[in-house]
């Protein structure tokens, strides 16, 4: 249902652009926010998994995970029962 209501948005702004003459604004905008979302969000996002991926496989392969849920589980059964 949500997904409607974007495309009916997203379609009234397109027509509202067209029939106003500024169809070049919008793409130009759209272009904009999505190399935006890109360099702000998404490559820092990466590479922040990336380095804790990394550290959790260290973690794993060195064996201190078991040692780490040995420590955890009793305090882990009272919060999850």
């Amino acid at each position: 249902m949500l997904n409607y209501i974007w495309l009916g948005m997203i379609a009234v702004s397109v027509v509202v652009a067209m029939v106003t003459g500024s169809l070049e604004t919008v793409g130009t905008a759209v272009l904009a926010r999505a190399q935006g979302a890109v360099m702000d969000v998404m490559l820092p996002l990466g590479g922040i998994m990336t380095l804790w991926m990394g550290i959790m496989r260290l973690v794993e392969v060195s064996g201190l995970i078991h040692v780490i849920a040995r420590v955890l589980s009793p305090l882990m059964r009272l919060v999850f029962p």
